[in-house]
């Protein structure tokens, strides 16, 4: 009995674990999320990329034939912040990939700069990567529109 009682707690004390960690992460990923509103919303495209993504960062997705990589992932985003003086993002979903790698989706409100172009909605899918203590985003992958509620 005191062998089956072991393993029950130590079944729920594997459950906390996971629990406990992915609220962790979700906290950390927000708190990413928070600072690219934050560098977007003051136009400091350069701040974010350096903050964000990693020399190796993907990213590509619709209206677009290309993959972004190394030197034009900072172009694009640069491109990207001057043409939207704001962006709300929403984290949506978090799933624990690795001890050190995870996957989001995120739900983006996009301001644009020019007054006559309506705000609009947009998606992604980001790959992150713990990379000294601080998790950034490895790949990119976004669409317009809106992400379907979990049910």
């Amino acid at each position: 009995m005191k062998i089956i009682n072991t393993l029950i707690a130590l079944f729920v004390l594997g459950l906390t674990s996971i629990s406990v960690h992915a609220d962790t992460l979700s906290i950390a990923l927000k708190e990413r999320l928070s600072f690219i509103e934050n560098a977007w919303n003051k136009g400091q495209a350069d701040k974010l990329v350096k903050e964000i993504y990693l020399p190796q960062t993907q990213i590509a997705g619709e209206g677009s034939d290309d993959l972004y990589e190394g030197g034009r992932v900072s172009n694009l985003v640069s491109e990207l912040v001057k043409d939207n003086k704001m962006v709300k993002l929403q984290l949506i979903d978090v799933q624990t990939l690795a001890n050190d790698a995870a996957l989001s989706w995120v739900q983006w409100h996009v301001t644009p700069t020019n007054g006559s172009t309506p705000a609009f909605d947009m998606k992604s899918l980001f790959v992150w990567k713990r990379s000294h203590g601080q998790w950034r985003i490895v790949a990119d992958m976004y669409t317009s529109g809106k992400l379907p509620k979990n049910n």
